[in-house]
C-alpha cells in the first residue's frame, strides 16, 4: 500500500528478494502527482483486493506513510483479521513542521489534506487493528524529514508492533535513495 506518492521505491527490491516464495499485489495509485485520493477511493481498490481473495487471514500487507493510515482504517472498518501488516514510516496523520514559516505552512497544508480525504487514525484504532492482526513490525529511522521519530515510535508502540529502527533511512522513499529495507523480505516470507 503506497503513501503519498503513490509508488513504493523498495518495491521492486523486494520482489526481487522475496523471489517466487510469494506473490506481491501491489495498490498502485500513481497519479504522476501528490497522492491524496480519498480515503474512500482506497477503501474501493481495498475491496477489489478482498472480494479476489487476496486479502485475508493468510495475508501480510506492508503499507508505507500515508498508506499505513488508509489500511490500518480500513481493517478496523471491516473486522478483517490479517496474518502479518507491516508499517513503514507509519503514523497516525500528525506530520512533522519545520521552524520557518514554509516548514510550519507545509506541514499545516499536508494535515489538512491528509483529515479533508479521511487520513487520520487515533491509537485507539492501532489498539483495535493490533487485536486483528497476528504479527505486527513498524519500520521507522531517527532522520525522517516528514515525521518526527517519537510520532514513529507512538505509532508503533499503540499498534504493538515489533520496531525496526533503521538509522539515516529517512522516510524510507526517493528522497534518501531508499530501494531496499534490510529484514523486510525475511519478515513476508517466514
Amino acid at each position: 500500500m503506497p503513501g503519498a506518492f503513490g509508488k513504493i521505491t523498495f518495491q521492486k527490491r523486494l520482489e526481487d528478494d522475496c523471489g517466487d516464495r510469494v506473490k506481491i499485489r501491489s495498490a498502485d495509485f500513481q497519479t504522476g502527482s501528490l497522492f491524496f485520493p480519498s480515503y474512500e477511493k482506497c477503501a474501493r481498490v481495498l475491496d477489489g483486493f478482498a472480494n479476489g481473495g487476496f486479502l485475508n487471514e493468510q495475508s501480510t500487507v506492508v503499507a508505507h506513510s500515508a498508506g499505513t493510515i488508509a489500511f490500518i482504517k480500513y481493517l478496523t472498518q471491516n473486522g478483517m483479521k490479517l496474518k502479518k501488516f507491516v508499517s513503514v514510516a507509519g503514523f497516525t496523520g500528525t506530520l512533522r513542521g519545520g521552524l520557518n514559516k514554509r516548514g510550519l505552512k507545509n506541514k499545516l497544508f499536508h494535515e489538512h489534506m491528509l483529515k479533508h480525504f479521511g487520513f487520520n487514525i487515533t491509537e485507539d484504532v492501532l489498539l483495535r487493528a493490533s487485536y486483528l492482526i497476528g504479527e505486527r513490525h513498524s519500520f521507522l529511522s531517527n532522520d525522517d524529514h516528514l515525521i518526527e521519530e517519537a510520532e514513529l515510535r507512538r505509532f508503533a508502540a499503540a499498534l504493538n508492533s515489533r520496531p525496526h529502527f533503521l538509522p539515516g533511512f529517512g522516510h524510507f522513499s526517493k528522497t534518501k535513495g531508499i530501494e531496499h529495507i534490510p529484514e523486510l523480505a525475511e519478515i513476508i516470507i517466514k
